[in-house]
């Protein structure tokens, strides 16, 4: 069954005269994150903690209207032609409780998503490059990333280094009941298989999520 992808979610805040509708996303596109929901923050703040302030802003309740299978949120990173907000964000819990709408009113469910991918863009608002981390499980159930970038073997890493979180544009989360991490085979001992197996992991991690 292919994934449910939606990015629909409203803002929404109650009156006397019943609930309204202040904000309402029915496309596709990620959903933006702006510099408001951290700039008051203490440095390096979690995932969750910027997610639960787009969540409650400004008196009012932002909620995915779907629980997507698939949810993406883009971090807006230029403020204008030549400022660049190098904000870092702290992923080493890689779970993430986003908010749905249960109904027409104001009742909401916090649902567990997994993040799966990191996209990291470097340079101005005009030219620059791009790069990506997928996560994925070893052989020895221990949770990894990995890194690619352009014509080059994709780096293993044990967790996302702070640098890399400092240019992070896109981050993938996929629901928990829907998660089901790429599992590395067992090391082999050519050490060419061994890097077809590293290149292979994106195609693979991508690949599951169309299941």
């Amino acid at each position: 069954m292919a994934p449910n992808w939606s990015q629909a979610y409203q803002r929404r805040f109650l009156t006397d005269a019943g609930v309204v509708i202040a904000e309402e996303n029915k496309g596709y596109a990620p959903i933006l994150l702006h510099a408001d929901l951290w700039q008051d923050l203490v440095l390096n703040p979690s995932f969750q903690t910027v997610i639960d302030r787009w969540t409650q802003i400004n008196g009012m309740t932002t909620a995915l209207t779907i629980a997507s299978t698939l949810v993406c949120f883009q971090v807006c990173r230029f403020q204008n032609m030549q400022q660049n907000d190098d904000t870092s964000f702290d992923f080493a819990s890689l779970t993430a409780y986003l908010t749905v709408f249960i109904n027409a009113c104001m009742d909401t469910a916090r649902i567990p998503y997994r993040v799966v991918a990191l996209v990291s863009y470097t340079g101005d608002s005009l030219h620059g490059h791009y790069t990506c981390a997928i996560s994925y499980t070893n052989s020895f159930g221990e949770d990894r990333w990995l890194y690619h970038d352009d014509n080059k073997v994709p780096q293993v890493w044990q967790i996302i280094p702070e640098w890399y979180t400092w240019t992070v544009t896109h981050v993938w989360l996929v629901r928990h009941d829907r998660f089901a991490s790429w599992m590395e085979p067992s090391t082999p001992s050519e050490p060419s298989a061994h890097s077809d197996i590293r290149a292979m992991a994106l195609e693979r991690v991508l690949s599951s999520l169309q299941t």
